[in-house]
Protein backbone atom coordinates (compact mmCIF):
# COMPACT_ATOMS: atom_id res chain seq x y z
CA UNK A 1 0.00 0.00 0.00
CA UNK A 2 2.96 2.10 1.04
CA UNK A 3 4.42 1.81 -2.50
CA UNK A 4 0.80 2.41 -4.61
CA UNK A 5 -0.19 5.34 -2.36
CA UNK A 6 3.71 7.29 -3.16
CA UNK A 7 3.43 6.47 -6.85
CA UNK A 8 -0.07 8.31 -7.03
CA UNK A 9 1.54 10.92 -4.71
CA UNK A 10 3.82 11.29 -7.19
CA UNK A 11 1.84 11.86 -10.66
CA UNK A 12 -0.20 14.08 -8.52
CA UNK A 13 3.05 16.16 -8.43
CA UNK A 14 3.75 15.77 -12.06
CA UNK A 15 0.51 16.81 -13.21
CA UNK A 16 0.66 20.00 -11.04
CA UNK A 17 3.85 20.85 -12.40
CA UNK A 18 2.15 20.31 -16.00
CA UNK A 19 -0.64 22.50 -15.20
CA UNK A 20 1.88 25.26 -13.83
CA UNK A 21 3.68 24.82 -16.85
CA UNK A 22 0.68 25.50 -19.26
CA UNK A 23 -0.57 28.09 -17.26
CA UNK A 24 2.76 29.85 -17.67
CA UNK A 25 2.69 29.43 -21.10
CA UNK A 26 -0.31 30.77 -22.05
CA UNK A 27 -0.42 34.01 -19.84
CA UNK A 28 3.09 34.49 -21.63
CA UNK A 29 1.22 34.39 -25.06
CA UNK A 30 2.22 30.97 -26.63
CA UNK A 31 4.94 28.90 -26.55
CA UNK A 32 6.98 30.34 -29.17
CA UNK A 33 7.96 33.33 -27.55
CA UNK A 34 9.46 30.83 -24.76
CA UNK A 35 11.18 28.97 -26.72
CA UNK A 36 12.91 32.14 -28.12
CA UNK A 37 14.02 33.36 -25.08
CA UNK A 38 15.42 30.62 -23.89
CA UNK A 39 17.38 29.69 -27.27
CA UNK A 40 18.62 33.20 -26.81
CA UNK A 41 19.77 32.46 -23.09
CA UNK A 42 21.49 29.44 -23.64
CA UNK A 43 23.07 30.79 -26.37
CA UNK A 44 26.46 32.40 -25.37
Amino acid sequence: MAKNSSTTVQLLLVLLVLLVLVSGILARGGPSTCNLRRKRALLP
